[in-house]
């Protein structure tokens, strides 16, 4: 799984897609974990492709080599958004997401009774959607500030310091970044918050551009991956549920 940061692009064969993401658990991670990664070994075994096909770097790098049209380029996993709709071939449903969840300190004092959040500071990781989540709430009515970290680690300790009052994250995620880092998050605890709920359903798209054989070809093997027993073993382990529609 390469991952130069210094250099300004990828090798990308014109016989084979490349992957671009960004390290997301329980999604996917450079430790070769999470449900996506472990669906595309599988897909990967059945059409001869390697995993060093898979680069990691900061989402913004990767969503903008994946629209830039340029090559074979597939990326995961994503939410599929309207401003999105037109930039990519959402080839790929792999399965609903976690649903983002309020994350506070066990000692959490609600802002107003209309709105627990009101008057509190947000800290929010630069690698995810949180930052769109909070904006949208803000739009929606919420009054409050935020702070844009460049780690989880930096993002779990400025709530555990109350350096920040709450964060929109998943608890699974957050349970693991405590446990890399070796942190006693037992303080952090969820608030139910309906402003928040939401379906998150999550793609692996292709860029505009992929050659069509080869995306017949990655696609017709996905496709018998995701019929197969061991796709629902996979999302089993990770608590991720595929919806038939």
């Amino acid at each position: 799984m390469a991952d130069d940061p210094s250099s300004t692009g990828i090798e990308n064969e014109t016989s084979q897609i490349t992957f671009v993401t960004t390290d997301d658990y329980p999604y996917q991670t450079p430790e070769r974990t999470g449900a996506t990664y472990e669906i595309l070994m599988r897909v990967f075994s059945k059409i001869n492709y390697s995993p060093d096909q898979i680069h990691f770097f900061p989402w913004a790098r990767s969503y903008n080599l994946a629209v830039s049209g340029e090559g074979n380029i597939a990326i995961f996993s994503m939410t599929r958004k309207p401003a999105r709709e037109l930039l990519f071939d959402w080839c790929c449903y792999l399965f609903d997401g976690l649903t983002p969840r309020i994350i506070v300190r066990n000692n959490f004092t609600a802002g107003s009774s209309e709105d627990p959040l009101t008057g509190k500071k947000a800290v929010l990781w630069r690698g995810s959607a949180s930052k769109l989540r909070f904006d949208k709430l803000v739009a929606n009515g919420l009054e409050a500030e935020h702070y844009m970290v460049g780690s989880h680690k930096q993002l779990i300790q400025m709530l555990l310091h109350g350096r920040a009052d709450f964060t929109i994250s998943f608890p699974t995620l957050i349970s693991e970044e405590c446990r890399v880092h070796q942190l006693d998050c037992k303080p952090l605890v969820e608030i139910d918050y309906p402003q928040l709920r939401e379906r998150n359903k999550l793609y692996l798209a292709l860029g505009k551009n992929v050659d069509e054989k080869l995306r017949k070809k990655f696609v017709g093997a996905f496709e018998k991956i995701r019929e197969s027993k061991k796709y629902s073993e996979i999302l089993g382990k990770y608590n991720l549920t595929y919806v038939e529609e």
